[in-house]
Formats: C-alpha cells, sequence, structure tokens
C-alpha cells in the first residue's frame, strides 16, 4: 500500500570511533507526499581487539501514525560484549514522551547469516506507568554477502 526509499552511510572518524547516519521516508497508500519521515544520527564505539563496543543513537521522526502525533525525537544507547559462543546486548531507549524502554539480549549465531536472540524487555509508558516485561526469541537473516567498503 505504498512505497519509500532509506538509506544509510557511515564514515570512520578515529580507529575506534564511527560516525552513522540513515534516513527514510515512506508514502502509504494513496496521499501524494511522504507522510512518515525517519532520520538517526550515531556515534559508534568498538575497542582494539573487537570483543565489545557501545552507540548511541539519535532519532527524528515525523509521520502519521496518530500515536505519535507531536513526537519527534528520542535516544537510544546500545552496549554489547562477546561472551561464550555469543554476544550479550543491553539496551536503552527513550522516545519523546512515549515511552522509556530497557532490554537485554544474547545473540547466538547459528550460520553466518542466522542469528537467534532470546531477549528480555521492561517498557513503561510517558508517566512512568503500565509497566510490561516482555520475553521473546528473535531470529534474524542477513540475505547477500557481507557488505564491502567503497573507496
Amino acid at each position: 500500500d505504498g512505497w519509500g526509499f532509506s538509506m544509510e552511510a557511515s564514515r570512520q572518524l578515529t580507529e575506534n570511533v564511527k560516525l552513522r547516519g540513515s534516513f527514510l521516508a515512506e508514502q502509504r497508500g494513496s496521499e501524494q507526499q511522504f507522510g512518515d519521515k525517519r532520520a538517526t544520527v550515531g556515534l559508534v564505539y568498538t575497542n582494539n581487539d573487537g570483543t565489545w563496543s557501545a552507540h548511541v543513537d539519535g532519532l527524528w521522526f515525523d509521520g502519521q501514525d496518530c500515536s505519535l502525533s507531536d513526537k519527534h525525537y528520542g535516544v537510544q544507547a546500545v552496549a554489547s560484549a562477546k561472551a561464550g559462543m555469543g554476544t550479550v546486548r543491553v539496551t536503552a531507549s527513550y522516545l519523546g514522551r512515549t515511552a522509556d524502554e530497557v532490554a537485554a539480549a544474547y545473540d547466538i549465531p547459528v550460520t553466518e547469516n542466522l542469528v537467534i536472540s532470546p531477549a528480555l524487555r521492561y517498557t513503561t509508558d510517558e508517566n512512568g506507568n503500565n509497566g510490561e516485561t516482555t520475553a521473546m526469541i528473535e531470529a534474524r537473516v542477513h540475505a547477500g554477502a557481507a557488505p564491502k567498503a567503497v573507496k
């Protein structure tokens, strides 16, 4: 019921720090203009041996979703560390005047292109009410070859 596009770019600033950004625009149904627009900008730090990393992203969005009216920003911080056969990932998110969330997951590589992640999330609304804990198992599939650096 629509079409859109997204783009993502990154730039290595130092040996350990990368700047990244993304933008998405989507037109739905019979709309004549892009009704949903989203952008992120963030920094990623990876230690020298690659055993842990952290990133923080600022979020901006402007959409037609009635639950997002007058809510245009957020922030997300993530830390991950290799542990055993997988990676532990901890996330804290804030969606402006909407909700806060803390999550933890353990990413287990099954094949080169498949990762299974048991996860636990705790979410509260804008007033700190209605705390909800959710347990889930996510599966992520990477289709295609690993991206190559553009020079």
